[in-house]
């Protein structure tokens, strides 16, 4: 059975308990876990009593006794919904080990007893989750900049990140790794129960192995990494991508810790975090990121090369591959870009308000640059982008939404539709664009005012290039050449011959050319693909962002899988191949919305349409951790089976001194 059926079975033991006659009392009222019945094992209703108690609609106190002696159940210093579990797995006559463990004077119905126990460690019967790894896997998409010409590109799979359950003090709250992070003889605890159905996990990190910035080297502070870098925490490997067929290698670290809540029972999850993406213009095309492994190679994780690439400061350096591109191949720490060519500076301000398992959605709101700000309504007046009649709101240009013809009412609309004002249908008052800076702050990128700190507001922008006087305003809010996006698919442009609207007002036709067997460069005709041996030219509609933008995630909820199968579920390692382990796995897909900064390369930005919005899609494998059930996982450096300090190996699954 595995650990996720374990806890529907529980609850199922639960209901039946309650229709089973009361035993013969052998227990006074008040015993450890029993703060209504005096039988052998505590009733049903003695576990519902603590997890109400857990969820703060009751204390012990309530019923007349201190928490420590009755209702702390394994002396964690706090009662928590594993206090309920634990009292359920006693009442079902499981081989429990009950612990309250303070010295007292209770009441009774009848005299008062005084109750002395001794303290005693017991390891956990089912240990709870305490840190995870999140790994992603092929799948992931980034669509990035307003011209569509950096959608759709790879999010490398491989790449690993570190994330704890948060842990405070029983006192006080205080965050903390072990019980000797805390003081007064208070414990340090995790937050939830990853087996108890609704239990909310508080997430933080990232965790694990720290980097400098520019050389990638591991430190441990600032001090292991020259002068022009810090020491942080990474985003994975160097990103190799490449907009309008200008090549870059982006290096990405956490400006700030992430913080998050899942929950493991449904797998919905939600976090937020502030990143730096250092932006490297590429060299070659064909490598955007020094590589280790050539596509040609078949790079798999952990396997050993040389890197390769020009300007490469390691270049014919061994590396291991830690992440891999379909299109360019293995990545690495070991292969880190040319710190010279970097745009950047300390590198961009990537900002995610949410990143959810649920959907995310921002809305166009801010005057786009000159000279198309003149048609947006607060800079003056605009016009609806169908037949270019003047307008102040989109509710003057009401449309149906399957035909977007002119209506005033939905009587006016055939076929069901109704009659709309955008983002409902796609024809806006003027042209919007998605994103600023909050006052005009360039490393505070924003959709609107509400992603600013009170008084801040979130504004379009200044200044024409990145040396100007402030940031550089989003030039368009698409690349279709009539500025409609989604008219008849969502987030693609319409093309001359679609019998778009307007489809030949602005000339060019909405399409974009890619080369098949190197879908990184760009084309119009098939020999410009022959003459470098990549295939022909591909031509499709543009991709674009709709005013309104969204994106939709999938949770997954935790179940036990094979680590290096996670589509094989499983009960035990021995349902798993050699070597492998049956653990917790979630396979969620997270999304997220931001902005995009200028670089301080004029190629980058024009080719990429930056600044401007971006959207990505994680699909990931997330392998939970549970310290003390004697086997080692994610980035435990031991697990003998217990929480005990002092053993060589400490509560937190890390080796002691």
């Amino acid at each position: 059975m595995t650990r996720r059926s374990l806890a529907y079975a529980s609850a199922a033991a639960l209901a039946a308990v309650l229709t089973l006659p009361p035993t013969t009392s052998h227990a006074a009222l008040g015993d450890c876990s029993q703060p209504t019945s005096t039988g052998d094992n505590p009733t049903a209703t003695d576990c519902l009593v603590l997890l109400q108690i857990a969820v703060q609609q009751t204390t012990c106190e309530a019923f007349g006794f201190p928490a420590c002696q009755t209702c702390d159940v394994d002396s964690s210093g706090s009662v928590v919904a594993t206090d309920a579990l634990i009292c359920l797995n006693k009442a079902t006559q499981q081989p429990i080990q009950l612990n309250c463990t303070c010295t007292s004077t209770t009441v009774s119905t009848t005299t008062s007893t005084s109750i002395t126990t001794t303290t005693t460690m017991v390891p956990p019967t089912n240990p709870q989750c305490s840190r995870a790894a999140f790994i992603s896997k092929p799948g992931g998409r980034l669509d990035a900049g307003w011209n569509g010409l950096g959608h759709d590109a790879e999010v490398v799979a491989g790449a690993q990140i570190l994330i704890d359950n948060l842990k405070t003090c029983s006192n006080n709250d205080a965050e903390c790794r072990t019980d000797l992070d805390c003081s007064g003889g208070a414990t340090c605890d995790l937050n939830c129960a990853c087996d108890v159905e609704g239990s909310i996990c508080n997430l933080t990190g990232p965790s694990g192995v720290s980097r400098c910035t520019r050389s990638l080297i591991e430190c441990d502070d600032d001090g292991d990494c020259t002068a022009a870098e810090t020491c942080q925490k990474f985003f994975g490997p160097p990103l190799p991508l490449s907009a309008g067929g200008v090549p870059t290698c982006v290096t990405t670290y956490f400006q700030e810790n992430l913080t998050g809540t899942a929950d493991p029972s449904t797998g919905e999850g939600t976090g937020s975090s502030f990143l730096r993406s250092v932006v490297h213009l590429g060299i070659v095309d064909s490598k955007p990121c020094p590589v280790c492994g050539a596509p040609d190679d078949n790079p798999q994780l952990g396997d050993v090369f040389t890197c390769d690439g020009p300007g490469s400061p390691n270049h014919g350096d061994p590396c291991t591959v830690r992440a891999i591109s379909e299109e360019f191949g293995g990545v690495a720490f070991e292969c880190p870009p040319a710190p010279a060519n970097n745009v950047s500076g300390v590198g961009l301000a990537i900002i995610f308000k949410e990143v959810t398992t649920g959907t995310v959605e921002e809305q166009a709101l801010l005057p786009c640059a000159p000279p198309l700000n003149a048609q947006h309504p607060d800079t003056g007046g605009g016009i609806c982008l169908d037949d270019f009649s003047a307008c102040d709101t989109n509710a003057d240009c009401l449309r149906c939404t399957n035909d977007l013809s002119a209506c005033s009412n939905d009587g006016d609309c055939s076929g069901g539709a109704s009659c709309a004002a955008a983002p409902d249908q796609p024809i806006p008052c003027g042209i919007y664009c998605h994103c600023g800076y909050c006052d005009d702050d360039v490393d505070q990128p924003c959709f609107s005012d509400g992603d600013c700190e009170a008084p801040a507001t979130c504004e379009p922008g200044t200044g024409s290039d990145p040396g100007g006087t402030g940031p550089l305003q989003q030039l368009q809010s698409n690349g279709c050449n009539n500025f409609l996006c989604g008219e008849q698919d969502e987030n693609e442009c319409c093309s001359t011959g679609d019998g778009c609207i307007n489809a030949n007002t602005f000339g060019e036709t909405s399409l974009t050319g890619e080369c098949s067997l190197a879908t990184f460069r760009l084309c119009t005709q098939d020999s410009e693909c022959q003459v470098t041996g990549s295939g022909v030219c591909n031509l499709s509609r543009r991709s674009c962002f709709p005013e309104k933008l969204e994106a939709t995630g999938t949770p997954d909820p935790l179940h036990t899988a094979c680590m290096n199968d996670p589509d094989t579920l499983c009960t035990s390692n021995a349902d798993c191949g050699a070597g492998d382990m049956c653990v917790d796995i979630s396979q969620p897909t997270s999304v997220g919305l931001f902005c995009v900064p200028p670089t301080a390369s004029d190629s980058i930005n024009a080719a990429g349409g930056i600044p401007g919005p971006g959207r990505i899609s994680f699909a990931a494998v997330l392998v939970a951790g549970r310290c003390g059930d004697d086997q080692q996982t994610v980035d435990e450096q031991c697990d003998d089976g217990n929480l005990v300090n002092g053993d060589g190996c400490d509560q937190d699954c890390k080796i002691e001194p």
